[in-house]
Order: structure tokens, then C-alpha cells, then sequence
């Protein structure tokens, strides 16, 4: 049997606090003794290197990029980006084996370098089918892994009181729906109810609820979005991982969320969805990915959704919640889902 040597194989991604730099330092804990080339992001600086961890030189591909790729078996990456596609076509050139972890919604799936990479993976059926609808018959789900442990343990009980929605940062497509949560928050007739919302930057919406609270700035622990608050509600237009859903619900917080993949293949409660609509404005990147579409929460089923969490007792929903990620999070089941499957990849 084939057995994988992960000092082998290297993660190439940015390694910060955004998105995808916390998807990296997820992989990394998860694929221990794995390495990281730290591939350069705009938003936020590189976090401090460590152990075997390199700064990705990739400007000019060629013989550097081949020297910092020497003596691996198989790297992981996980954005449809210049430095990705120059590393992907100096692994491939080197027999090296290429997975990269599909976020569909910025996945431009016409791109030829995607011939040279071995393996797709997806965290959703929604995402596994997309790439299958574009062709790509090497394509695998797994789960991603979430660190349970690390999340603060908010089992509720009794009708809700709190709602909790994080914006992120506020942009003109309004991807997370605050607009629409602010809206139908305020349709519920309950003086007795609160929204707290927590944005990055200027939240340009006016607000006529004093029920309503705006909380502005990053914190310095992420963890600390679900430590407040009795429901989440996050009904997102479109989510590719969906951090603020999986996180959430793995914190044993009821979370209200969109009736459309892949946000519905977290949450299965009727009472916890949203219906949707088509949306005028699509997704800022649809000129180049025809598949990155919005649909929109209905803002009066959404009212509907936030009052009945509001009337009845959320200790069901919460304990179900954490029950369910934690079954499904399991480290030590995750690693050796992970591992079975790349070893299936280097062994190929």
C-alpha cells in the first residue's frame, strides 16, 4: 500500500487573515507535517513564516520557480490566480502532482492551464456538480476542516432574543445580503428582539431601528464573531466555503441562510430557509464567470424566518447544530479522508 510522505508535498497560497490565508493555516493543521509557499495577496500582509515555510517566487517562472518546487511529490492550491497558474504549469513540466481546491464562484473554468492539474477538489455537492458540468470528469468531494475545538461552545435555548449578522466588508454587490437583513429585521413587529451587525468598514445604509446595532472594525480573533447572539443569520447571495455559515453552526448557533446551494446543503430546516429570486445585479465578476450568479433572499420570508426563531425555543436547532459538526468535522476522520485521497493521487 502506498504510504504518503506529506514533507513532500507543499500548500501554495497566501498565508494572512483573509479568506483564503485562513483556508491555508485550516489545510496546514489538518495535513501536519505539510509546508506552505506563501503566495503574495493584496489585501493583507503574509503572517511570519515558520518551519519549512518559503516566500512563492513565481514573477518570472522558469528555473527559480522550478528550484523552489524541487523534491516535492504533489501541491495543493486553491485560487484561479497568476502565481497558480505559473506553479501549476512548473509542477506539472516537473511531474510534480497538482490538487487544487475548486472555490467555483472565482473559478475561471475555461482556463487551459486547468489540463495540467490532477485532481479537483470540492467542499460541496453544489461545486462537485458544477465542475463535472464543465467537464472535468477528475473531480473529488471532501469535507473541509473546520476546527471545531477552536469555536466558542453557544448551545441556546428559548425563543430568540439576539441576531447577530456579519457583513464582512460592505461592497456595492452586497454578497452577504445586509441590505435585506436590515430590511426585513426591521418588517418584525417585536420591540423586544435585537440586531447586532458587525461590518470591516462604513456600513452606507440608512438605519431608522433602535433595536438595531452596528458594531464597525475587524476583531482581533475571528472566533470571537460567535461569541455573541442567540441566531446567525446569513443569507448569503452566493457563498463559496462559507466560513460565517460553517463557523456558526459548528459554534452551536441556529443560523437562518439561503434556500440555494451550496448554502442549503449546510442547513436542511425548512423554518432556517430563505426563498430566493433572481437578482438584477449579478456578481461583480460575471463578465468573466458565467456561473458566479446572485439570488436574492426575499426580504418578507426572511421577516418570517427571523420572527419564528423569535417565537419559538431555539435549544433544538442549537444542540443539533454543534452534534452535526461535530460528527462531521472530526479531525482525525477528516485527515485520513484527506490523506486516503492524496495518496490515491501520488500513488497514481
Amino acid at each position: 500500500m502506498h504510504v504518503i510522505n506529506l514533507e513532500k508535498w507543499a500548500i501554495v497560497a497566501p498565508n494572512n487573515e483573509t479568506g483564503v490565508g485562513r483556508m491555508t493555516q485550516d489545510l496546514r493543521r489538518l495535513l501536519d507535517p505539510i509546508r506552505v509557499l506563501v503566495a503574495p495577496n493584496r489585501r493583507l500582509k503574509s503572517n511570519p513564516l515558520s518551519g519549512r515555510d518559503a516566500m512563492l517566487v513565481w514573477e518570472q517562472g522558469g528555473e527559480v520557480l522550478q528550484s523552489q518546487l524541487a523534491g516535492l511529490h504533489g501541491i495543493i492550491l486553491f485560487e484561479d490566480s497568476e502565481y497558480a497558474h505559473k506553479t501549476i504549469e512548473a509542477a506539472s513540466s516537473m511531474g510534480i502532482k497538482v490538487v487544487m481546491f475548486v472555490l467555483w464562484e472565482w473559478f475561471r473554468y475555461y482556463a487551459k492551464i486547468w489540463q495540467s492539474c490532477d485532481v479537483f477538489v470540492c467542499n460541496t455537492g453544489f461545486s462537485a456538480q458544477l465542475m463535472r458540468k464543465f467537464g472535468f470528469r477528475n473531480t473529488v468531494q471532501l469535507t473541509w476542516p473546520v476546527d471545531v475545538a477552536s469555536l466558542p461552545n453557544r448551545i441556546r435555548s428559548g425563543p430568540a432574543r439576539v441576531f447577530v449578522h456579519n457583513a464582512g466588508l460592505f461592497e456595492k454587490d452586497d454578497r452577504k445580503a445586509t441590505v435585506e437583513t436590515l430590511e426585513a429585521f426591521s418588517l418584525v413587529r417585536k420591540p423586544e428582539i435585537q440586531l447586532i451587525v458587525r461590518v470591516q468598514n462604513e456600513l452606507t445604509v440608512s438605519i431608522n431601528d433602535s433595536r438595531i446595532q452596528i458594531k464597525r472594525g475587524n476583531l482581533a480573533d475571528f472566533r470571537d464573531l460567535y461569541k455573541e447572539g442567540d441566531v446567525a443569520v446569513h443569507p448569503s447571495k452566493c457563498e463559496g466555503l462559507g466560513f460565517a455559515l460553517l463557523e456558526a453552526m459548528a459554534s452551536g448557533m441556529p443560523l437562518i441562510t439561503t434556500d440555494y446551494p451550496p448554502m442549503n446543503e449546510y442547513v436542511t430546516r425548512k423554518s432556517m430557509l430563505v426563498a430566493t429570486k433572481w437578482g438584477k445585479y449579478p456578481a461583480e465578476q460575471t463578465q468573466y464567470i458565467p456561473q458566479a450568479h446572485f439570488k436574492l433572499p426575499k426580504v418578507k420570508d426572511l421577516a418570517s424566518k427571523i420572527s419564528w426563531c423569535a417565537e419559538n425555543d431555539m435549544g433544538a436547532i442549537s444542540r443539533e447544530n454543534r452534534a452535526w459538526a461535530e460528527q462531521v468535522f472530526a479531525p482525525a476522520r477528516l485527515r485520513e479522508q484527506w490523506l486516503t485521497q492524496l495518496c490515491q493521487i501520488e500513488g497514481a
